[in-house]
């Protein structure tokens, strides 16, 4: 029951922030690359995170298929990777709801694995 409590809650936060939200301007459509900042944030944490990831054991930089590093993996290529409008569109359409897989990841996360230090 707490799933469908959960499910409307969100529900009606969203279609209340909804019509707050700015809209994006139509003469800017096509111009959808990310401002300066984020492409440096985007550069040090995936460069962090490609670092700490071959550095593990072997295998580890198979974790990057996991939604927090899909993510950054996505903003690193929106960032840097010269891509056509649409392909942009595409993928900050797919962020959006892959972000709740990342926030899932940090709510309920699996420490089993952790071996290192600061993991």
């Amino acid at each position: 029951i707490e799933y469908i409590a959960f499910v409307t809650i969100s529900y009606i936060i969203i279609r209340m922030l909804t019509p707050t939200l700015s809209k994006y301007p139509a003469k800017k459509a096509d111009n959808l690359n990310p401002p300066l900042f984020i492409k440096i944030a985007t550069f040090f944490f995936f460069t962090c995170q490609l670092a700490y990831k071959t550095s593990g054991y072997p295998g580890k930089v198979l974790f990057m298929a996991m939604p927090c590093n899909v993510l950054w993996t996505m903003w690193a290529a929106l960032c840097f990777l010269p891509l056509k409008s649409q392909t942009r569109h595409i993928m900050y359409q797919l962020i959006i709801p892959y972000t709740g897989l990342a926030i899932v990841a940090v709510a309920a996360p699996d420490a089993s694995d952790l071996v290192m230090w600061m993991e």
